[in-house]
C-alpha cells in the first residue's frame, strides 16, 4: 500500500499568491510511491491483543486500500481473509455515519449492532465518525 505523490513545478517570473492559479498549468516532473512501514513490534502487539481476548480496530484517515493493507500487515486483518470478510471489516468512515445515525443525527442502535462484529477497519475517518 503505497502513498503515491505527484512531483510538479510552474515556471513563472513572479510569485503566485492564488493557489488556485498556482496549481493551473503545472507540469509534472515525478510520480513517488512511499510507504510508511509497519513498526516491527505492532504484528506481535496486535497478536498479544488476540490471545487476551481484545479485538484491536484501526481508525485511519488512509483511503480503503491503504488501510485494508495496513491492517493486514499488522495482523488486524487476516492475510488470508476472503475478498467478503474483507468488504464486511472495512468502512469507509462517512459510510459508517450514515449507517448507524438517523436524520437527526441520532445512533441507530440496531443499525450498529449489525456492523460492529466485523468492524475492523475505519477507513477516510473524520472526527465526525
Amino acid at each position: 500500500a503505497l502513498r503515491t505523490i505527484c512531483l510538479a513545478m510552474k515556471d513563472t517570473a513572479e510569485a503566485v499568491e492564488d493557489v488556485t492559479e498556482a496549481e493551473k498549468d503545472l507540469i509534472m516532473i515525478g510520480l513517488v510511491g512511499i510507504e510508511d512501514p509497519v513498526r516491527a513490534e505492532v504484528p506481535d502487539a496486535i497478536q498479544d491483543c488476540a490471545r487476551a481476548g481484545i479485538v484491536v480496530r484501526m481508525v485511519t484517515g488512509d483511503n480503503m486500500t491503504t488501510a485494508a493493507a495496513i491492517a493486514k500487515k499488522c495482523g488486524i486483518i487476516p492475510q488470508n481473509a476472503s475478498a467478503e470478510q474483507v468488504r464486511r471489516a472495512v468502512i469507509d468512515g462517512k459510510a459508517f455515519r450514515e449507517a448507524v445515525t438517523d436524520e437527526n443525527g441520532k445512533l441507530n442502535q440496531a443499525a450498529f449492532d449489525l456492523i460492529w462484529p466485523d468492524l475492523r477497519v475505519m477507513g477516510r475517518s473524520t472526527p465526525l465518525d
